[in-house]
């Protein structure tokens, strides 16, 4: 009496098909399960056990599901062969094992447009990766963006249509930093006129150098006026270098009126060309008389001395007497000679001066 309704129970739980299929809680198993459990408010329990008895189990098949209670709990299931297991936690939110994409995207839709894993590398929105990192950019989106701690964005890079890569801060397209495609480097500055091309601020600094201890600016370039190069001392001297616009240079003054203009003393050692020359003249001078004679400079120069007497070296000499000698004080780029001839013949006198580049 206790089998037959033993078997009673069975038959009102199982269902057997002569395709083979088995079903439980269903009397219409699919086609293709060989076994097919269906409820609306049970589960499937797979075999639970600890660690240990997984990993006693013998000759685990491949593809084996079970459930461990204990360590790192969750399903795992024998990716490996009976003789040798490999078992994978199914439950495991780490890899556990090398993931390959055959060739596939890893993207938020689905489409060819994410990340792409290629042996040389990794693709970024490409899959014509040629390096280690391959990123990708298309019209109107940005290569990197850098965001702080409250994710709001701060910098970002972008390629131009030319090439130029551009490192800006974000809402402002100004080019902070600019790599051009021949190599030259902009900062602040989209056209970089050489190697290195640097857009003055609105206070018109360039340049700032400071020490190393405490980061203290002490010495900085300047444009002046946009035009004006400035090399001054921080907080200290204006002017210590300044290059104007058309080629004069001043030293401790911030308006040079030559090609260099010192505002202060000046000591050198070696050679200072002054472009120094001597330019001379003859003259003649009648007998019992004086006069004054004179001789100039080139222009552009200026008589730092001079002199004159008798032309000849002879016994006539001593009938030329010298009054003065110095600068003409009607012409300050003239020598000034001024003579007595005590005899009575004409002699022949010689006027020098001494010129050079100064003021």
């Amino acid at each position: 009496m206790r089998v037959i309704i033993t078997i009673t129970i069975m038959a009102c739980v199982i269902s057997l098909h002569v395709a083979g299929q088995v079903g439980i809680g269903t009397n219409n198993p699919d086609p293709s399960a060989a076994l097919d459990v269906s409820s609306e408010s049970k589960g499937l329990l797979v075999p639970h056990m600890t660690q240990s008895q997984r990993l006693n189990i013998s000759q685990p098949a491949t593809g084996l599901l079970v459930y461990q209670t204990d360590g790192a709990a969750g399903f795992y299931y024998n990716t490996g062969t009976p003789a040798a297991p490999s078992w994978l936690n199914l439950s495991a939110y780490t890899l556990q094992q090398n993931i390959n994409t055959n060739g596939k995207w890893i993207s938020s839709n689905g489409t060819n447009n994410g990340l792409y894993l290629h042996p040389r590398g990794v693709g970024i929105g490409t899959s014509a990766v040629d390096g280690w990192l391959t990123l990708r950019q298309t019209p109107g989106t940005k290569l990197t963006s850098l965001v702080d701690e409250a994710n709001i964005p701060r910098w970002h890079t972008w390629m131009q249509p030319d090439a130029t890569i551009s490192l800006a801060l974000s809402g402002v397209e100004d080019h902070r930093i600019t790599v051009k495609p021949q190599g030259n480097i902009g900062v602040a500055s989209n056209a970089p006129y050489g190697c290195l091309g640097i857009r003055a601020t609105s206070t018109g600094d360039l340049l700032s150098f400071s020490n190393y201890s405490q980061d203290n600016t002490k010495w900085h370039l300047s444009l002046v006026n946009n035009q004006h190069l400035n090399f001054v001392q921080t907080g200290v001297a204006n002017g210590c270098l300044f290059l104007e616009a058309g080629g004069n240079v001043g030293i401790g003054t911030t308006d040079p009126a030559t090609k260099l203009d010192v505002n202060g003393d000046i000591r050198y050692t070696g050679t200072l060309d002054m472009g120094v020359r001597v330019v001379s003249q003859t003259y003649s001078i009648s007998g019992n008389s004086h006069g004054y004679f004179e001789v100039g400079c080139p222009a552009g120069t200026r008589p730092i001395g001079g002199g004159g007497g008798h032309r000849d070296y002879n016994g006539a000499a001593r009938d030329i007497h010298v009054n003065y000698t110095g600068p003409s004080p009607s012409n300050s780029n003239n020598w000034r000679v001024i003579v007595n001839n005590t005899s009575g013949s004409s002699r022949a006198i010689i006027v020098y001066v001494v010129c050079a580049k100064v003021r």
